[in-house]
């Protein structure tokens, strides 16, 4: 062999050598990374999802809080029953708040304003009184369904948006007998003033064969708007007297008036000065809650 021959042939020796060589680093560290390994598989809790999770030989810990907040967390239902329990006559009762059947109001034509009549005051002396209690029936068997009847089924007032649950209405009215005198009033005498009033007020049917919880209740919140309704009737019957000593006092001094027309206008006034007194009464208390007339709706 010539020395360029040896010259080619030790080049080319080596680069077979080098790539055997090469080959088997690369066999060996395939086998190497092909070295089987134990796999263990966790299932982690994701919301509502559930995957596998490859896990090299290493301890891992899952938090077990975070996988039982997973588990327990509701999907929301808008077509499940929203359970509610209330006090009822025969001591608690679950209602379905999402498939509510509303029942109609109780007795709807007794929710009127009874509107007071004049008192006849023919041969009749001095402040005649007649005071006279009507009701509107509330019919529901539980809280949930006496907040119902009581929030919708209401007297209708004119000038009110909603209804009340509620109302007093009063009617004044005056009679005497007098002699005219030079186009004057005198001699006034044989004075009667009338004051009529007429409240309209809630009655439950169940209150009398009801216990427990739910008439607690009832009797707290009837006994409260009664009260408020006949503090509204002693203003009226208050001023009611006021135009009964306006009048008595003409005819016990014997005073004559320039025509009936003047005591006409004191009636206008007294009349003007009892709604204002109503009205503020109703300010002062508002409507009755500051003195225990309560919505059942806030208790709801």
């Amino acid at each position: 062999m010539s020395s360029f021959q040896k010259r080619v042939a030790i080049p080319w020796l080596l680069g077979v050598m080098i790539i055997v060589i090469g080959y088997s680093i690369i066999i060996n560290i395939e086998r190497l990374s092909y070295q089987p390994e134990k796999i263990i598989l966790h299932d982690i809790v994701v919301a509502t999802s559930t995957k596998a999770v490859n896990v090299k030989a290493k301890p891992v810990t899952v938090k077990a809080a975070t996988t039982t907040a997973s588990l327990t967390k509701k999907k929301f239902d808008p077509y499940a029953p929203v359970l509610k329990t209330y006090p009822g006559i025969n001591g608690p009762e679950t209602v379905d708040l999402t498939r509510v059947k509303y029942p109609e109001c109780a007795a709807p034509k007794t929710r009127a304003g009874h509107h007071p009549e004049q008192i006849d005051l023919v041969s009749k002396i001095g402040l005649i009184v007649q005071e006279d209690k009507d009701y509107y029936d509330i019919d529901g068997t539980n809280e949930f369904y006496i907040s119902y009847e009581v929030y919708n089924c209401t007297i209708p007032l004119q000038g009110l948006d909603g209804g009340v649950d509620a109302v007093t209405e009063s009617n004044l009215n005056y009679n005497f007998t007098y002699d005219p005198t030079g186009g004057q009033v005198c001699n006034i005498s044989n004075v009667a003033v009338g004051v009529h009033v007429s409240y309209l007020l809630p009655r439950w049917i169940y209150a009398p064969v009801a216990t427990g919880k739910l008439l607690d209740i009832w009797n707290t919140y009837s006994t409260a708007i009664e009260k408020h309704e006949e503090h509204h009737g002693s203003i009226a019957k208050e001023y009611g007297n006021k135009l009964y000593s306006y009048i008595s006092g003409l005819s016990a001094s014997r005073a004559c008036v320039s025509s009936l027309g003047v005591i006409e206008t004191k009636y206008n006034d007294i009349i003007n000065d009892l709604n204002a007194a109503q009205a503020k009464y109703d300010l002062d208390v508002d409507h009755g809650k500051k003195e225990g007339v309560f919505s059942f709706l806030d208790d709801i």
